[in-house]
């Protein structure tokens, strides 16, 4: 009798747990896509709303890697809140949107577009968003799971360079050289 019980008992606690694991499924998540560039070039990373239960209102502020990155423009052209309003503040990297009733859509929320800057050190230059805030209609919170992105800057690729640092004339005739080869990142030095 005690291990019919038990039977019950567990699989009661599994029944209970499968809606935990249904909403963690699709829980609302804003993403930042992630991309790599040279310094100077201009790339574009879209932020990606999915699991979205409904909302009215949502802001955050666009945070960035300002040492490599300079943002150039934050675009609501294609975006799947397509109804309601959205206000952004370029020189704030606020973000704003609203509407009257409850959206739920899902997609590119906005495209942030940004200039690699000249002589940006190699690596991830992060982009993230900061607090979000949101709620729908009802005047409920929306808490959303935020996934950071940015830009990946590779070094620039510079050709190799060979430059004569000494030469001199052998006793058989011969020419010696000494010489220093270049990569990108390091520094070769071999003498003949």
């Amino acid at each position: 009798m005690k291990k019919l019980i038990s039977f019950f008992l567990l699989a009661a606690l599994m029944l209970s747990l499968l809606p935990c694991a249904a909403l963690a499924a699709g829980a609302p998540t804003l993403t930042v896509q992630a991309a790599e560039a040279q310094p100077g070039d201009t790339v574009t990373l879209a932020v990606e709303l999915s699991g979205n239960p409904g909302i009215n209102y949502i802001r955050f502020p666009i945070v960035y890697d300002a040492d490599r990155l300079e943002l150039l423009n934050i675009s609501t052209a294609d975006s799947c809140l397509n109804k309601g309003s959205f206000t952004i503040n370029q020189e704030g990297h606020i973000a704003l949107w609203y509407n009257t009733t409850n959206v739920a859509s899902d997609g590119t929320l906005l495209a942030l577009s940004f200039r690699v800057l000249d002589g940006a050190a190699s690596g991830l230059a992060a982009v993230e968003l900061g607090v979000v805030e949101s709620y729908n209609e009802n005047e409920d919170d929306v808490n959303f799971s935020v996934v950071s992105g940015g830009v990946t800057v590779k070094g620039a690729s510079v050709p190799m360079q060979v430059t004569a640092k000494a030469a001199s004339l052998n006793l058989d005739g011969t020419i010696g050289l000494n010489f220093k080869v270049v990569f990108s990142d390091s520094v070769l030095e071999s003498e003949n």
